[in-house]
């Protein structure tokens, strides 16, 4: 993610530790510290949804709230542009940006697992989404 902003890697000793441990890569834009609300952004109107209410609704600053995207490496270039063009717009207003990686792929975990993802077989998103938010929930908290 290229933003004009200095990008930094939020980690301390205890946190690459764990991050490195679970394949997880986050980078940050912001200052992590002040931030109370995490919100996983798919590039969806639910979640866009959601930070408009905390915003313009429940008028939470825009430093307190963290906006996470899981980047699965697998997601169409347009919602790629649109999810960039959102997190470049929250920045520039004050909200905290990360986007998370799994060291997994699509491709690996279709061969691991032996089928496609679907509706009864989500690991993937479990995989590449689920459990990447809640390592890099656990390692900011």
């Amino acid at each position: 993610m290229n933003n004009t902003s200095v990008t930094f890697k939020a980690y301390s000793d205890g946190l690459q530790g764990l991050k490195k441990q679970f394949g997880l890569t986050v980078d940050e834009v912001g200052d992590i510290s002040r931030v109370k609300y995490i919100i996983s952004y798919s590039g969806g109107r639910d979640s866009q949804a959601l930070i408009s209410l905390l915003l313009d609704v429940f008028k939470i600053e825009p430093y307190e709230i963290c906006v996470a995207f899981c980047d699965t490496g697998w997601e169409h270039s347009k919602t790629y542009n649109h999810v960039k063009y959102i997190m470049d717009n929250l920045h520039l207003i004050g909200c905290i940006t990360a986007v998370i990686s799994s060291s997994k792929n699509v491709p690996d975990l279709i061969r691991e697992v032996g089928m496609f993802p679907s509706g009864a077989a989500r690991f993937c998103t479990e995989q590449l989404k689920i459990y990447p938010s809640m390592r890099y929930v656990a390692s900011v908290a």
